[in-house]
């Protein structure tokens, strides 16, 4: 450290008792500097300037000639490494002093912390900043330069890491090739892998190609093995399941907590748009599930509520998707027009979408135009005729 200025501060006076114990600036005492309030050692390197090439032992306070004032003590730097110290004026007590460049001695160590600080958060942050090798690790007892394709291993009897051949068989216990083709995991072993399969290019439709991937069930023991395959993918990375007995199921897909909401599965075209699907209830949704509930009317047709009541006792919801109506004898001079009740009241809020079978015709068409479409389990449905034809 550098020799610290002091004096000139504005608490930086010498003063002493006056008549009638008023307090008055002393001037031209002479000022000795110590260690300790009382005893201690008295410092004597003390100079006139930074560089240390004016000594002085004591200095004096300012008496008023020049441009000194009185009773302020003569700036002196004192020695290395000191900032602060005790001054006597000649009294025999003594008072603390501060360096008065402290601030700026602070300042300065403020800018090297931040410095510091800043280095040393860089220096966290970096990946291996010390560039330390697995053979520099206490814990390594091996050859450092390993050989290609080599592992890390544990050795026991050397208390440490290692360099070692990858297994190639299943002694150890863990995950072994079996002619390139097979992955076996030792019982109580847990492996846990991004998986990405990547099928060669060329024609695998030729006889005996590979599956992609296969899992297989031990139906025999282990010294007498029986491989059954539960799961695979074919050579294009198709799915294919089957179940390992004839008691057994090949997949099972379950409830989200008991709170399924969504469909349990889909099957969509190319844009994911829903073709057919099993709702979380377990009904099937299809172009083709579905059933036809006719109602019939033999002779005339005329106007009238209808009475017989149909009832949904399928045990799920059913949707309704279209309703049509037809004659044997095309209706003349005007429409005849039917409705669909669910409860008593029309599926067709909107009137106008009801089924119409025009003057001359023996059919409404396929009416999909429906307001209401859900059947709970237990409603029921009646059909009116609510027009006929002249």
């Amino acid at each position: 450290m550098a020799r610290q200025l002091f004096g000139a501060s504005p608490a930086d006076y010498v003063v002493a008792v006056g008549a009638d114990n008023l307090v008055v600036f002393a001037p031209g005492a002479t000022l000795t500097a110590w260690n300790a309030a009382t005893g201690g050692t008295q410092y004597t390197d003390i100079t006139q300037d930074q560089a240390g090439t004016l000594p002085v032992t004591t200095w004096l306070a300012g008496d008023g000639t020049g441009s000194t004032q009185v009773g302020r003590p003569a700036q002196v730097y004192g020695p290395d490494g000191v900032l602060s110290w005790w001054v006597d004026a000649g009294s025999g007590s003594r008072v603390l002093m501060m360096c008065s460049d402290l601030a700026a001695l602070v300042s300065l160590l403020a800018s090297a912390l931040a410095t510091t600080t800043s280095n040393l958060t860089s220096h966290l942050q970096a990946v291996n900043p010390h560039a330390t090798k697995s053979t520099d690790l206490a814990d390594f007892k091996g050859t450092p330069t390993p050989a290609d394709g080599q592992v890390l291993v544990w050795d026991i009897a050397l208390g440490g890491l290692r360099w070692a051949n990858a297994p190639t068989g299943g002694s150890g216990g863990g995950v072994s090739l079996t002619g390139g083709s097979t992955i076996q995991i030792a019982n109580g072993d847990t492996v846990t892998m991004a998986l990405r399969i990547l099928l060669p290019a060329g024609d695998r439709t030729t006889a005996g190609a590979p599956n992609t991937l296969s899992v297989q069930w031990n139906a025999g023991t282990d010294s007498a093995p029986n491989w059954q395959e539960t799961f695979r993918l074919n050579e294009y990375g198709e799915l294919r399941l089957q179940p390992s007995a004839a008691n057994r199921v090949a997949a099972r897909i379950k409830q989200y907590n008991g709170s399924q909401t969504s469909n349990l599965t889909e099957w969509t075209d190319f844009s994911n748009n829903v073709l057919a699907s099993v709702a979380a209830n377990g009904a099937v949704r299809g172009p083709n599930s579905g059933m036809i509930l006719p109602y019939s009317l033999t002779g005339t047709v005329a106007t009238g509520t209808g009475k017989h009541r149909l009832y949904n006792d399928t045990g799920v919801p059913l949707i309704i998707r279209a309703v049509r109506a037809s004659v044997g004898t095309a209706p003349t001079g005007s429409s005849l027009i039917v409705d669909v009740n669910k409860g008593g009241t029309s599926i067709f809020s909107t009137q106008s979408n009801r089924p119409t079978i025009p003057a001359g015709a023996n059919t409404s068409g396929k009416v999909t135009a429906i307001n209401t479409t859900s059947l709970a389990d237990g409603e029921y449905l009646t059909v009116d005729v609510d027009a006929v034809g002249s």
